[in-house]
């Protein structure tokens, strides 16, 4: 996961120092070329680029470690409560009422705080599935709009 989120934060530098180097690019562009003293203000431009750039560069890399910190602290409080979350064992088919099998669980980002939502499946494939979230409420599907 580490890898992962260090990645993610890469690209978003990487696309920041773009934005702003495409800022100095467009100031650059305006210059005409026969503006007196075109040469000394390119310079200027440029210079003001790479300035922006470094301290870009330096403020995100102190940013880093403290998104990777809480970023880990949540992937890992998240593991926590996938690896406590256990499958329920009286959730029983709506249609022929047998015992339903436990398929999965996973994380539920939707609303609100995270969750653990554990799937069910009827053994003899009647629909619908169940899901059940940890704190044993049943997930109910909200109609398309």
């Amino acid at each position: 996961m580490n890898t992962d989120h260090s990645a993610i934060f890469d690209r978003i530098t990487v696309s920041l120092c773009r934005d702003m180097e495409a800022v100095f690019t467009e100031m650059a562009n305006k210059i005409t070329k026969d503006e007196p003293e075109r040469e000394e203000k390119l310079r200027t431009v440029q210079c003001f680029r790479n300035v922006s750039i470094y301290f870009l560069t330096g403020k995100r890399a102190e940013e880093k470690i403290e998104y990777l910190e809480k970023h880990l602290a949540q992937d890992a409080q998240e593991e926590r409560l996938l690896e406590k979350s256990k499958p329920r064992t009286d959730i029983s088919c709506g249609v022929c009422g047998k015992m339903m099998n436990f398929s999965l669980k996973h994380l539920w980002h939707n609303d609100g705080p995270i969750k653990v939502m554990m799937m069910y499946e009827c053994p003899s494939g009647h629909l619908p599935r169940r899901a059940f979230f940890h704190d044993g409420s049943e997930y109910k599907p909200k109609p398309f709009q």
